[in-house]
């Protein structure tokens, strides 16, 4: 397998091929990575999910490719969310919606920090203001920490609000196109 990605920027993205995989058999999601080509410092993770397909066609197996994250934010802002020590270049998951998270950066650890967006003439911005705390995406459970937030009230007066957040990281559930789900939402009704 090998990832490759032609942007409209003229940018591409190519990652090394990943190591051999055996799919003659069926199999529950398992994570693999691929780098990026030449060196690069990104870092590609997946899942792969092998079935057969129903009935008819049972000799058949369906390969299923996945994001091994997918970050859901449930908060009433857009947020943007970045790799521990890569800040440069955060990824923007507009409110209510999710999105798949790769690592920019390989040889960091397995974290991510939290900027909420403000936006401005028709474009949301980061405002640089990120939480002080990371979450750890290869451990289990809840974290609380507090999303710095600049609204029309606190900028008026040149200051920073903030709500505070929980992130919660659990693998995925069946029916979730992705291996780890990191679940963000605020604790203010």
């Amino acid at each position: 397998l090998r990832i490759e990605n032609n942007g409209e920027d003229k940018s591409s993205i190519r990652s090394s091929w990943a190591n051999a995989m055996d799919i003659s058999n069926v199999m529950p999601r398992t994570v693999f990575s691929v780098d990026e080509e030449g060196g690069g410092p990104r870092r590609f993770e997946l899942a792969i999910e092998i079935t057969l397909c129903p009935s008819v066609f049972s000799r058949t197996k369906l390969i299923t490719l996945y994001p091994r994250y997918q970050i859901v934010n449930l908060l009433n802002v857009d947020v943007f969310v970045a790799q521990c020590g890569s800040i440069g270049t955060e990824t923007q998951i507009p409110k209510q919606t999710s999105s798949a998270f790769h690592w920019d950066e390989a040889s960091l650890p397995p974290q991510i920090r939290l900027s909420a967006a403000l936006q401005r003439e028709d474009a949301f911005v980061s405002r640089g203001i990120w939480t002080n705390g990371c979450i750890q995406l290869d451990r289990i459970g809840i974290t609380s920490m507090r999303l710095p937030i600049i609204d029309s009230i606190s900028a008026m007066d040149g200051g920073v609000g903030s709500i505070v957040i929980q992130a919660e990281v659990r693998l995925a559930s069946k029916d979730q196109s992705c291996a780890v789900v990191v679940v963000i939402w605020s604790t203010a009704g």
